[in-house]
């Protein structure tokens, strides 16, 4: 079985339990950012998962599954966001499994840190408080390219699955979502100009009629 698949099943039913021994602590957004922007086929376009309204949480840990129309788009890779600490100085503990499924995304990450406001003896530092400023987050940027996405057609990346969201005690957050859209405009001359280019080519062949 594949190791990303066995990762991603594990961190998921931890999530799943420690939902299931906590209460909600509060709500707040998860979003794909920017909400819309413009790319062509073969445009590598990035995105930004975000929480925001976060009313001054900490998040701890988050574990997200990310949904894509993966005939229109190819996962590049992921960073990310830093707010939880550096992985590779082991303050946090980096579950991402990427692109594990097609169409999906896999990102979660374990923070190590604890918060200052929490009373701890032996907490490592820096703590979530130097790290966040209990407004918004960026958990994690993803790269896409796009690969085939017609002219006046877009494609939608979203939240599939909210697996985990903690604050920096370990209790839950609730949050709504809202997914990003990529759009390639259509380049058909608009209406009002195609029936001027009409106009004035009536009004050409009546000239040379009277001539």
């Amino acid at each position: 079985m594949n190791i990303a698949i066995v990762k991603k099943t594990i961190v998921g039913s931890l999530a799943i339990g420690l939902f299931g021994l906590a209460t909600s602590a509060q709500a707040l957004m998860l979003s794909i950012t920017p909400a819309s922007q413009i790319g062509m086929p073969g445009d590598t376009v990035s995105v930004d998962v975000l929480a925001s309204d976060l009313g001054g949480a900490f998040i701890g840990d988050f574990d997200l599954d990310i949904g894509f129309d993966s005939t229109a788009l190819s996962y590049v890779g992921y960073t990310l966001g830093g707010g939880l600490g550096d992985a590779i100085l082991g303050e946090s503990v980096d579950f991402n499994v990427g692109n594990f499924a097609p169409g999906l995304v896999g990102v979660s990450e374990l923070s190590l840190l604890e918060s200052d406001l929490a009373t701890c003896i032996t907490c490592l530092a820096p703590y979530l408080e130097d790290l966040q400023d209990g407004i918004s987050l960026v958990l994690a940027t993803i790269d896409f390219e796009i690969d085939v996405l017609p002219e006046g057609s877009f494609t939608d990346v979203f939240f599939s699955t909210v697996y985990a969201l903690g604050d920096g005690a370990g209790d839950p957050l609730t949050a709504t979502t809202q997914s990003g859209r990529i759009t390639n405009p259509s380049t058909q001359v608009p209406l009002p100009a195609t029936a001027f280019l009409m106009l004035a080519g009536l009004l050409a062949m009546g000239s040379q009629r009277r001539r």
